[in-house]
């Protein structure tokens, strides 16, 4: 009966733990291909010139009770435009999150100017 009596506050505490995990780790359950268009979706939103370069293919670590999804992305703009864009997606972005973030001002073809790349790495986790 005690138990009984205390359950909703239990479930209202956990509840509020799984909301402060999900913010810190990003939401749980979502699948790559939503993180990728949720992605392209919020740099379309939220950037001003800034531009995906490429996608690599996502890694996957996969543990016994979770897997973990590292998703590689290279974005071409310039580095205040590049700046303010990364500060929204660490704010705003809630499908994954920014894990590390590598400038190069470099050629990546003959045929192309030097310009500022920047290699992100973002993390989601499945159950």
């Amino acid at each position: 009966m005690e138990e009984s009596r205390s359950a909703l506050d239990n479930i209202r505490v956990t509840q509020v733990q799984i909301a402060a995990l999900n913010k810190l780790l990003g939401k749980e359950n979502v699948t790559i291909e939503k993180v990728q268009q949720g992605f392209l979706n919020f740099l379309n939103m939220k950037s001003n010139n800034v531009f995906v370069y490429q996608v690599e293919e996502v890694l996957k670590y996969q543990h016994p009770d979770f897997s973990i999804n590292t998703h590689r992305i290279v974005l071409r703009g310039n580095f205040l435009n590049t700046l303010q864009f990364l500060y929204k997606l660490e704010k705003e972005f809630d499908l994954a999150k920014l894990i590390n973030v590598s400038f190069e001002y470099k050629k990546y073809n003959m045929e192309e100017r030097e310009q500022l790349y920047t290699v992100i790495l973002l993390q989601n986790y499945e159950r």
